[in-house]
């Protein structure tokens, strides 16, 4: 018997076009479906918003920034499993990282750490739809 199982379906909000096809090729290697937009708007608008299983988002965009982005999505009942990526890497972004739901990836960073950190997020949000089913009965 042969077991069909979906690939991933990840965005990347990255403003740097070439940083946002980097992460693209890095994540299409990996064998998951990947799609990129350069802001967060973007996604906003986009039918694809809807179907994610994963996002990686950069923290400061043009327009709406990553943790508004995030407050966005919350408002509209989305839980996308997220990892935010910045260059500016310091204790006030990571207490406010801390305060979100997603990972933290800081620039620059490696294909390998980023293929790492997004089985890291789905293996994460596995274990909180599982608890959230357990608390739910």
């Amino acid at each position: 018997m042969k077991v069909s199982v979906k690939p991933w379906q990840i965005a990347v909000v990255e403003d740097d076009d070439g940083l946002r096809s980097a992460i693209l090729r890095m994540l299409t290697t990996c064998g998951w479906n990947s799609v990129g937009f350069p802001a967060a708007e973007n996604l906003l608008r986009s039918p694809v918003l809807h179907g994610l299983d994963c996002l990686v988002l950069d923290l400061y965009l043009p327009g709406i920034s990553g943790f508004d982005f995030l407050d966005e999505i919350k408002v509209r009942g989305l839980h996308i499993p997220t990892i935010l990526i910045t260059a500016q890497d310091d204790e006030k972004i990571r207490l406010r990282v801390q305060e979100t739901d997603a990972l933290f990836l800081p620039k620059p960073f490696s294909g390998q750490l980023l293929a790492t950190t997004v089985l890291e997020c789905m293996k994460k949000a596995d274990a909180d739809l599982i608890t959230t089913k357990r608390g739910s009965r």
